[in-house]
């Protein structure tokens, strides 16, 4: 990150090259640091998002902030800590972003925001989009009895997802996006 004084550009991390992102460790140490008090960024119209990004136990990247839980819940209940947060699970959008939660899951399984519980076999977002292309594991989603919830890391060597039971309990990550 570019030190400015007490402020960082944030552009740096928003803006990083995926080929940097994808070496975990460099990602992990160069980018995802917890977000320190002082650090802030300017919106387009100039107005600071001190407030969110400093929130503490959020960590930042790319145009969003996340919170990695440290209790074991339920899908339904992990999603309802993050709306009581203003946020939703995480919606995995790229490479990028499935690199980030493999990091911070901890080699754990981490409950993300894709399910196909209102219509079976149709995998939608907690926002309402369709997933379109996922980072499954080999012969995944396969709704097998009733595994309606997502969860990335359920064999936690390589990160990638599966659908469970949304009865089960693992770690969650809220994302909020920011309006940059």
């Amino acid at each position: 990150m570019e030190k400015i004084g007490k402020e960082y550009n944030l552009n740096v991390i928003a803006h990083g090259k995926a080929a940097d992102l994808m070496d975990k460790e460099n990602f992990y140490d160069g980018y995802m640091k917890e977000v320190p008090e002082t650090q802030i960024t300017r919106k387009n119209d100039g107005t600071i998002l001190e407030k969110d990004i400093t929130t503490p136990g959020w960590r930042y990247f790319s145009s969003s902030i996340y919170y990695i839980s440290t209790v074991k819940k339920s899908w339904i209940e992990s999603r309802k800590d993050c709306r009581g947060r203003g946020a939703d699970l995480v919606i995995i959008n790229n490479s990028e972003e499935q690199v980030f939660v493999d990091v911070w899951r901890r080699n754990q399984g981490v409950w993300i925001g894709a399910n196909d519980r209102d219509s079976e076999g149709t995998w939608k977002w907690v926002d309402g989009n369709k997933v379109i292309n996922g980072f499954w594991n080999p012969g995944q989603p396969n709704s097998n009895g009733d595994e309606d919830c997502a969860v990335s890391g359920y064999h936690p060597v390589n990160g990638k997802w599966d659908d469970v039971s949304c009865n089960y309990n693992y770690i969650w990550i809220c994302e909020k996006r920011l309006n940059m």
